[in-house]
């Protein structure tokens, strides 16, 4: 599918940081800002996006994007811990629930920095700074190697 494939794979790097458990349990609970149901469009696509609120060390997402009544792909997102570091993980899947990563790897965004309706992740910002609306700024590398930016815009519907 065309849609497809202009969603390519997500650039990520690896920072370690040592930070104690109830800083890191705070970042998240601090995100509860993201709970809701968001809908948008991107690329001629419905896209949408669920997040649930936080609980304990965690705070679990989806995103899917849909070309009609089709889907394109999905993701399963996870904002927790990982090797002592607080991150966003994620797996995507194809319209037959195919995995696109490995069995038993995620694409993995560490966490940078958070402000009230914001969270910095190297590779993927959220940003809700704007009543009812949220700007998803995600950094991808197409199949020439090119660097890019791409927003995905939403409307804050639950």
């Amino acid at each position: 599918m065309k849609t497809a494939s202009l969603i390519l794979v997500l650039l990520i790097s690896v920072i370690s940081s040592a930070q104690s458990d109830s800083v890191k349990y705070k970042e998240i609970k601090g995100l509860a800002w993201l709970e809701g149901t968001y809908r948008g469009e991107k690329w001629g696509n419905y896209i949408e996006e669920i997040w649930s609120s936080p609980r304990g060390n965690n705070l679990t997402g989806m995103f899917r994007m849909m070309n009609g009544d089709e889907i394109v792909f999905t993701e399963l997102i996870y904002i927790d811990e990982i090797n002592g570091s607080t991150a966003m993980r994620l797996k995507h899947f194809d319209k037959m629930f195919a995995g696109w990563e490995e069995a038993d790897k995620t694409v993995d965004f560490p966490f940078i920095s958070q402000t009230e309706r914001k969270v910095v992740f190297d590779g993927i910002v959220y940003d809700a700074s704007i009543p009812g609306k949220l700007k998803v700024t995600v950094r991808m590398q197409n199949k020439n190697g090119e660097v890019t930016e791409e927003e995905f815009l939403f409307d804050k519907v639950k």
